[in-house]
């Protein structure tokens, strides 16, 4: 049973591993949690090096978590649609995320997607291009370095 200082730990695990991977401290993050043993939490903070907004969300049905990259013009993407992390709660995972994520936020190509008026459009060097099928997601491929690719 999940209890309330199981997302104290978790929270915990987290803050270590953003300040190992990317150098931030507790004062650099922003943490949004219910302070219940099944409630949900969110963590943000800034990635200055690429302008990006990094945000961490506690899924409360299945005790899971994914992470959010969002680019200053709204652009977005998660690390599960990039990549098959394994996202359960244990330090490990949390620390093997995180090294993901650097690698994620540093690439020149990563895939971002713009959703706006009921349609999603890829950011590209040469401006957004609208997606006509949702499955063109699915076939865009990992924007990751192959040692990653699952």
């Amino acid at each position: 049973m999940w209890e309330y200082r199981d997302n104290q730990l978790v929270i915990g695990w987290m803050k270590n591993s953003i300040n190992r991977v990317f150098g931030l401290t507790e004062s650099d993050l922003m943490i949004k949690w219910e302070g219940k043993a099944q409630g949900g939490f969110m963590i943000e903070f800034r990635y200055e090096p690429r302008g990006f907004l990094i945000r961490v969300d506690r899924d409360r049905m299945y005790s899971i978590y994914d992470i959010f990259i969002y680019d200053d013009e709204g652009a977005q993407n998660s690390l599960h649609r990039m990549t098959n992390f394994e996202s359960r709660f244990t330090q490990e995972n949390i620390d093997a995320a995180f090294d993901l994520l650097k690698e994620v936020v540093d690439n020149e190509n990563i895939l971002l997607y713009i959703f706006k008026d009921d349609k999603v459009y890829r950011k590209t060097k040469d401006g957004p291009r609208r997606l006509k099928k949702l499955e063109e997601m699915a076939t865009d491929g990992p924007t990751l370095p192959e040692k990653y690719i699952h």
